[in-house]
């Protein structure tokens, strides 16, 4: 006891004051660090935790956003495959319209429309956007055939995005 109390004399030994004061803001250092290093760990958790909750929310949101693209897609998919199909109605409705005014023009100019002639002399008539033409580029295209008989081949190109028609006379050899 009595050392004790020769410690904390400090009137008489200065040296024991300071290592003592010393020590005490050691002390006082390590024990704010460690508060201060909960509070960090404590506030690092909690935006863990706020990330973790916003990356699970963005996750149902993109499956959800997947299910909805995916019905779009189908839908779209099914919208494209209506417009070919009005598109291929709308080529099939021309074509036919385009070969009627052949054969009436062919009737006029003795010529004989036969659908069986498929090899023959091809001549390139007339190359068309809305496969149209008019009566007197049917009449024109007509002198370039000898034979009576004819057929007629229209073949769908496409250039660039927008597609074109080429229209070919077959003459019987």
């Amino acid at each position: 006891m009595e050392h004790i109390k020769d410690l904390l004399n400090f009137n008489t030994n200065k040296k024991y004051k300071i290592i003592i004061i010393v020590l005490v803001i050691i002390i006082i250092f390590m024990q704010t660090g460690l508060s201060m290093t909960n509070k960090k760990i404590r506030i690092l958790s909690e935006n863990t935790k706020k990330l973790n909750e916003k990356i699970k929310d963005y996750q149902t949101a993109s499956i959800n956003n997947e299910v909805n693209n995916i019905d779009d897609l189908i839908t779209s998919k099914t919208e494209e495959r209506e417009e070919v199909g009005e598109a291929k109605s709308d080529f099939l409705n021309k074509k036919d319209i385009l070969i009627d005014k052949f054969k009436e023009i062919g009737s006029l100019e003795n010529k004989i429309y036969n659908e069986n002639i498929i090899e023959g002399k091809k001549h390139l008539i007339f190359e068309s956007i809305n496969l149209e033409m008019t009566d007197n580029q049917i009449t024109s295209a007509f002198k370039n055939i000898t034979s009576e008989e004819f057929n007629i081949e229209i073949k769908e190109n496409k250039l660039a995005e927008s597609k074109f028609f080429k229209i070919y006379l077959i003459e019987k050899n």
